[in-house]
């Protein structure tokens, strides 16, 4: 099984900030490396990469993913051969990293539907299927799509305020 977590800032400022806080945290980040080397065994080594939207070679221009339940995820290495615009899913969202990595997220309701995004493209392309049980999502996400979430432990403290 793979895991991802996706974070989602409005802007590399506000993301600076997210993550000056956390290191801040002395306690919380050293909870978060026993954590760590406790489960190494298992998870393997983690993969961190920090992109930027990129609305001009995206087919979805905004970042809506309130009501989606699966993701097809293909992540490429783009150079001045390549080109800009290659190597994408057809419906996708594109994020680009500094170091030339290019991660297109295809969303929707269902597997089949995300399947649809990459038709002759299944060798590189990840299907992520959304666990409702797992992270923090959204108010809107909650709003959305009510009854998928409604086993998320975050709801209760969302909607208390």
């Amino acid at each position: 099984m793979e895991v991802w977590w996706l974070n989602l800032f409005e802007s590399d400022d506000h993301r600076q900030r997210v993550t000056r806080a956390y290191v801040a945290n002395v306690e919380l980040m050293r909870a978060l490396g026993i954590n760590g080397e406790r489960k190494a065994r298992i998870t393997g080594r983690p993969f961190d990469i920090v992109t930027r939207h990129r609305p001009d070679l995206s087919e979805h221009r905004d970042l809506g993913l309130a009501g989606i339940r699966f993701l097809a995820a293909l992540i490429v290495v783009v150079s001045a051969d390549t080109g800009a615009g290659s190597s994408t899913l057809p419906g996708g969202i594109v994020f680009d990293a500094d170091d030339g990595t290019r991660l297109t997220l295809a969303p929707g309701r269902s597997e089949a539907e995300v399947r649809a995004h990459a038709p002759g493209a299944s060798i590189g392309v990840t299907i992520l299927e959304v666990q409702p049980r797992w992270g923090v999502p959204a108010p809107e996400w909650i709003a959305a799509d009510p009854e998928f979430w409604t086993v998320n432990p975050s709801r209760g403290v969302q909607d208390a305020g």
